[in-house]
């Protein structure tokens, strides 16, 4: 099985673009042209890991994420995962939602 890095490139753009960052702001970040980032998120050219990663850092994503368009199937994984991908103010809602549901169990575990 190959990497269709069509499929990556198009990740890395959806990503990029859910946190909207531009083009030139991302590849200026992670340090190379946004021609080249441009011709990685069309699948023209492709990426290496050290690229891969700075992505990942820049963009709040796993590597699984851009491969294979999942992210790990394991339950805390995944979401220790896609908390990666939440805004600040969705991880401060998250943390609200697990302490009414975790406060909500203790009383009926003492029931």
């Amino acid at each position: 099985m190959g990497i269709n890095y069509v499929r990556v490139g198009s990740r890395i753009s959806q990503r990029r673009k859910e946190l909207k960052i531009k083009q030139a702001e991302l590849a200026d970040r992670i340090g190379i042209d946004y021609k080249y980032l441009s011709s990685l998120e069309t699948g023209r050219r492709r990426t290496t890991l050290e690229m891969l990663a700075s992505l990942c850092q820049e963009l709040n994503t796993t590597y699984d994420y851009f491969l294979l368009g999942n992210i790990r199937k394991n339950m805390e994984e995944n979401i220790m995962d896609s908390l990666m991908l939440c805004s600040e103010a969705d991880k401060e809602m998250i943390v609200e939602i697990i302490n009414f549901c975790a406060e909500r169990n203790k009383n009926n575990l003492t029931k």
